[in-house]
């Protein structure tokens, strides 16, 4: 028996795709991220959410440092040529 190989595998992705187009939107609709981000921080410690929270804070601050001191680098040289 001659079996096309590349016909089989084409087959076998149509099939695939109907099947996951039929399924993927009864799962989502069964898994309710919100909520499960909801239940993980209720079930977090308060010391532990507030070490999260000051961790993207630091982060976030340090960018802002950062990008300040270039700008305020780029005006400084702007000034000398202007």
């Amino acid at each position: 028996m001659d079996i096309d190989e590349q016909k089989m595998r084409e087959t076998f992705i149509g099939i695939y795709r109907k099947m996951v187009d039929r399924l993927a939107e009864g799962i989502l609709q069964n898994i309710h991220i919100s909520a499960l981000a909801e239940d993980k921080i209720n079930a977090m410690s308060i010391d532990e959410l507030e070490r999260l929270v000051q961790d993207v804070m630091k982060k976030e601050l340090n960018a802002i440092v950062n990008l300040g001191a270039l700008i305020g680098f780029v005006l400084g040289l702007l000034n000398l040529v202007i």
